[in-house]
């Protein structure tokens, strides 16, 4: 649909946590509470705000640039914003280049193919060239590299829409004072991942164009202690974690929005 007079059009990506897996409902997902808030408190007489999520689970920074580039560009947006960084760093963490390979549900089209092709007595499909794993993590700085890539490619494609990525908060790299269960959690690769987000974090704060912020979220649940269950496990949060990062989405975006309403 063409965007309606009056609509200020916003669409977030990311992988399962902007998707909005844990959620309990969908009204209590990242992107509808961030449309509730916009709503809310930033609304005029004439104006109102869409928040549309474009984000699935397990993409990395590629998929979403690619839904930037294809799609997303079309679709008249005001702003596009990213939940994302944990899962480039959860594919390199697995040995994959997050430039060209295959995720779950690529996976997954690939061994249901593969059984009917068995079963028919044909070939079955062969891994594509390049996209097989590491034995070992991907090096930090590659990690912070293939992801700038993606943000300089989509950035390039928006043509001077505006693009805000939000570095997204994993347990791994959380300061909060853990509870047993979210300790539970933990992985092994605790260490790559604050290494990982560091490196990230360096890499896209230097990017310097037009229409592209970085903002770091990662430690968003820094001030909550260990009676407060935000984690559902290293990733994804519930009604309560989710409640929090639209709130923080909302105070970096309000001032960024209405500047941009009144010079409009």
């Amino acid at each position: 649909m063409p965007k309606p007079e009056g609509v200020y059009r916003i669409f977030l990506t990311g992988g399962s946590t902007a998707y909005g897996s844990g959620a309990p409902s969908q009204e209590q997902t990242i992107g509808s509470l961030l449309n509730d808030l916009l709503n809310k408190n930033l609304s005029k007489p004439g104006l109102r705000y869409e928040v549309f999520t474009f984000a699935n689970p397990a993409w990395a920074s590629t998929q979403e640039r690619i839904a930037i580039e294809n799609y997303l560009s079309e679709l008249q947006p005001d702003l596009v914003i990213s939940l994302s960084g944990n899962n480039d760093v959860f594919w390199a963490d697995a040995g994959r280049n997050v430039l060209w390979f295959s995720a779950f549900s690529d996976d997954y089209f690939k061994t249901l193919a593969n059984t009917g092709l068995k079963t028919a007595g044909r070939k079955e499909l062969q891994d594509l060239p390049q996209a097989r794993p590491l034995p070992q993590p991907v090096p930090v700085q590659t990690v912070a590299y293939r992801l700038e890539k993606n943000v300089r490619l989509g950035a390039y494609a928006l043509q001077g829409v505006d693009w805000v990525f939000f570095l997204q908060p994993t347990l791994s790299v959380s300061k909060k004072s853990l509870s047993s269960r979210e300790k539970d959690f933990l992985s092994n690769s605790k260490e790559y991942y604050v290494h990982c987000y560091q490196a990230i974090a360096a890499s896209l704060s230097g990017v310097s164009l037009k229409n592209f912020k970085f903002i770091d979220l990662s430690g968003v649940f820094d001030r909550y202690g260990a009676e407060d269950d935000m984690f559902l496990d290293q990733f994804h949060f519930g009604d309560k974690g989710n409640a929090v990062i639209a709130q923080a989405i909302h105070a970096s975006l309000a001032p960024k929005i209405e500047s941009s309403m009144r010079k409009n």
